[in-house]
């Protein structure tokens, strides 16, 4: 079934729905739980100020989604462990494991229940946590085990709604979040 018409760029930066974020880009679109209280998003356990998300109603459940390269190391940020790297020459692939609660699949409304399974395996969504998969510089030096600090660039967030895996509307600006 046809998900969203328009030019891949437009559709790399601007899915319109799960299924859309987690089918074009690789390595694909990090999927995680949150959960909107005044003007906040909690994701990974951590309150995230987000102002182009402040309109969203409290108490509701989204998805977030963050493309591997807009993610960070940083001193402080979302508590990660790496298990398992890609040394790719030019970058490296970073898979980490964060103590926050992974996206259950059956809770997604889709076009196609199937298709929204099979992304969500891909994305190794479910499970004991949450899984995300970085793009960092080649100089970038993370052993497996590791424990780690990410950041999200906010401007780079996607938020869609949990009961019909739409893509929620963006406003105002922001910037790096950890």
């Amino acid at each position: 079934m046809l998900q969203q018409i328009a030019p891949p760029d437009e559709v790399y930066r601007q899915p319109a729905n799960v299924f859309v974020a987690g089918f074009i880009g690789s390595p694909a679109m990090n999927l995680l739980e949150a959960t909107s209280s005044s003007g906040f998003l909690d994701v990974a356990g951590l309150p995230l100020e987000v102002p182009q998300y402040a309109h969203l109603p409290s108490d509701r459940h989204y998805a977030v989604g963050i493309r591997p390269e807009s993610i960070t190391l940083v001193p402080e940020g979302i508590a990660a462990r790496a298990i398992y790297t890609e040394d790719l020459g030019a970058e490296v692939i970073v898979h980490l494991l964060l103590d926050a609660p992974a996206l259950d699949a059956a809770e997604l409304s889709e076009a196609s229940e199937e298709d929204a399974d099979a992304v969500l395996t891909r994305l190794g969504v479910g499970g004991d946590g949450a899984r995300v998969v970085a793009r960092l510089p080649a100089s970038t030096s993370v052993g497996v085990g590791e424990r780690v600090q990410i950041a999200f660039d906010r401007d780079k967030l996607h938020v869609f709604d949990r009961d019909s895996g739409a893509a929620v509307e963006r406003r105002g600006e922001s910037a790096l979040v950890a």
